[in-house]
């Protein structure tokens, strides 16, 4: 599963060795559902890994490509991984 609170309104940054649990109900606060809340009880501390994720505006396409180094495909354009669409 994944938990996406950037975009929950007001959440912070965790705390340098907080543990993840706590950060994430923190975090979703009442706008998590019960059956939501109950999945992070229920997740093993050590199961639990807080990654930043971000996602970047179409940038010019020329800026893609510096020497002998190009990126394409899903390197070219960074999303978070719910943003996917698909072919």
């Amino acid at each position: 599963w994944a938990c996406d609170v950037g975009r929950v309104a007001g959440a912070r940054e965790p705390r340098r060795g907080e543990p993840a649990r706590a950060y994430l109900l923190e975090a979703v606060g009442d706008q998590a559902s019960e059956e939501m809340r109950e999945i992070l009880q229920e997740t093993r501390e050590e199961d639990i890994i807080l990654t930043p994720m971000h996602d970047a505006l179409p940038g010019p396409w020329t800026a893609a490509g510096a020497g002998r180094v190009v990126l394409l495909g899903d390197a070219a354009h960074p999303m978070v991984h719910h943003f996917g669409q698909g072919a």
